[in-house]
């Protein structure tokens, strides 16, 4: 028997959870990471397939992981601070370039992928407009997640694991409203069962988890 959408939340969340609280409170930051990367490489995909052809979408989504990664790694000298001189020459100059390697990778690699593949201007500004915005809201917004941990590895489980409640409980209440309450549709073309009602129920759980985790 197939089970229900609450179930199958329920069943994810038994068996992440435990996962994720290790890997966020290890004293390494690089688990955590690792975690918040894949993440991120599936919410691009996920996003692409809404905006891009089909053909697009793994080149857009290698674009995003290396994109993501630079502003990790290289963006923070921190990142690499801890590894002395195990960390290759080509790191060490890559990381003091700053920000300007993520933002290359972000903002003209894709440009020039598109240019030179399809040499059609209208084509390509709506493939690269599609590409810059996912690696930006999907891959980065969840790059600064990893970032906490970084910033404080002592705290930054305690950092992100509050984040990730305030998200589970606007998710939370968002479901059950727009299951039991919600009528009018929020935007069928991007989520068929958003709702009003959903919406609403999302935000104030969401302002009342941050202020009790204050």
């Amino acid at each position: 028997m197939a089970l229900g959408n609450l179930a199958q939340r329920f069943l994810v969340a038994l068996v992440a959870v435990p996962i994720l609280l290790v890997l966020f409170y290890y004293h390494r930051p690089e688990p955590a990471w690792a975690v918040i990367f894949v993440a991120s490489l599936v919410a691009m995909d996920e996003l692409f397939a809404m905006m891009l052809p089909a053909q697009d979408r793994r080149a857009a989504v290698v674009l995003g992981g290396l994109a993501v990664a630079a502003f990790y790694w290289l963006d923070d000298p921190r990142a690499l601070a801890g590894y002395g001189d195990a960390v290759p020459a080509v790191l060490r100059g890559a990381a003091l370039a700053g920000s300007t390697i993520p933002l290359l990778l972000t903002v003209v690699a894709p440009g020039l992928y598109y240019l030179f593949r399809f040499r059609d201007i209208p084509s390509v500004a709506g493939r690269y407009v599609a590409t810059v915005t996912g690696i930006v809201y999907a891959g980065y917004l969840l790059t600064y997640l990893a970032k906490l941990k970084l910033v404080d590895p002592a705290q930054g489980g305690d950092t992100i694991l509050i984040v990730l409640i305030v998200a589970w409980a606007a998710d939370t209440a968002g479901y059950f409203a727009g299951r039991y309450l919600g009528k009018a549709k929020l935007y069928e073309a991007v989520s068929p069962k958003k709702t009003w009602a959903g919406a609403w129920a999302a935000s104030r759980a969401r302002s009342w988890a941050w202020l009790r985790s204050s």
